[in-house]
């Protein structure tokens, strides 16, 4: 019976009936090579799940680059600074607790790119998580119909894990609208289902959009004020930043092996075709 020698786990042999043109490996190199390709392929699917989440989230790809991190705060904004990095850092508390977020301030003060990180700091911490701008999904709500139904896109929305409602109240709209809005608000409020929104209206003005919804966004939400005018000139261009999330690159897996003997390096590629 032929004899190798692995440096790194010792002797290991030819088994009987094993001709002797078949390459032997080290068992223990095999099962080691095995074990960080697997856990390599299973580090790679979870970042693809996070990817897909963020492609189907629906952020606008003018702020696909936005994160709480790079908001630029003017000054007197600090302090809503400093509570939505405490938010972002701590998903899964909120996720818990149903508790979501009201940002209130005038239009150009980063609301947008709020709602952008904050939902992609949603979708990194491993929940699905959706923007939608009220007056878009009210436009969709009604005749022509196009793309989605009405009925699965509110389904939908009302079901996500965390919904980032962009534009509330900028119109006050009709009873039917306000109504729509409701059954959004309030499915999401009964589920205890993080719902986080932004407006131009201040907590005496919500009411505008309807006393029973602004009523339960103000119960579920920590509302946070953002002071100041508008700050677009300032504000992150999406050329200038990478993607919040962005699409996990393929990765090799190079492991040295004993084979007969001899020390022998195998590479193996991790992809979206074999990941999963």
């Amino acid at each position: 019976m032929t004899e190798f020698a692995c440096p790194r786990h010792g002797t290991y042999q030819r088994s009987e009936g094993v001709p002797e043109g078949v390459p032997i490996t080290c068992g223990h190199c095999r099962t080691t090579a095995n074990a960080e390709r697997e856990e390599a392929r299973l580090a790679f699917d979870r970042q693809m799940r996070v990817w897909r989440r963020w492609e189907a989230s629906e952020v606008p790809a003018r702020y696909q680059a936005c994160t709480v991190g790079n908001w630029l705060p003017q000054p007197g904004q600090e302090t809503a600074a400093r509570m939505l990095q405490v938010w972002a850092d701590d998903v899964r508390l909120h996720w818990n607790s149903g508790e979501g977020l009201l940002l209130m301030g005038a239009p150009g003060v980063g609301k947008t790119h709020l709602l952008a990180g904050l939902t992609a700091a949603c979708i990194a911490a491993g929940y699905s998580a959706r923007y939608a701008s009220w007056p878009d999904v009210w436009d969709r709500c009604r005749p022509p119909f196009e793309g989605q139904h009405p009925e699965a896109l509110l389904r939908d929305l009302a079901r996500i894990d965390f919904l980032a409602l962009d534009e509330i109240g900028v119109r006050t709209g009709t009873d039917k609208e306000q109504a729509r809005l409701f059954e959004l608000v309030d499915a999401r409020y009964r589920d205890k289902l993080p719902t986080i929104v932004a407006t131009n209206a201040t907590q005496a003005t919500l009411p505008m959009i309807g006393e029973r919804t602004a009523d339960r966004l103000l119960e579920a939400c920590i509302p946070i004020a953002i002071s100041g005018d508008s700050n677009r000139r300032r504000a992150l261009r999406a050329g200038n930043a990478r993607p919040a999330i962005a699409e996990p690159e393929p990765r090799r897996v190079t492991r040295v092996l004993s084979i007969n003997g001899n020390d022998v390096e195998q590479s193996h590629e991790i992809n979206w075709q074999n990941s999963v």
